[in-house]
């Protein structure tokens, strides 16, 4: 989108993330083919709706596929590590 004011500034995360070799998500054009308003909870709260859940959470689920990083997938799921304290997750993996 020509009228996005931070371009230059998705540039250049994306460049640095990248150049890194840190996995990064850019949702910026599945949510360019909606107004703004359209994603949002409400006018004067900008904070995603359903709508914008809903794409995040699909792009992220195919990248996750994509990646082979969720079961069934083909790929060895990648195991959760401990907290400092020594205690894993609540499944007890």
């Amino acid at each position: 989108n020509a009228n996005y004011p931070y371009a230059e500034l998705r540039q250049k995360v994306t460049a640095a993330v990248k150049s890194a070799g840190i996995p990064f998500l850019d949702l910026f054009d599945q949510y360019a083919a909606y107004r703004p308003s359209h994603l949002w909870v409400h006018l004067e709260n900008s904070h995603w709706n359903a709508l914008a859940t809903g794409i995040a959470a699909d792009s992220l689920l195919h990248l996750l596929n994509t990646a082979g990083l969720v079961e069934g997938s083909g790929r060895p799921v990648a195991t959760p590590r401990k907290n400092d304290d020594g205690i894993g997750d609540p499944q007890g993996r």
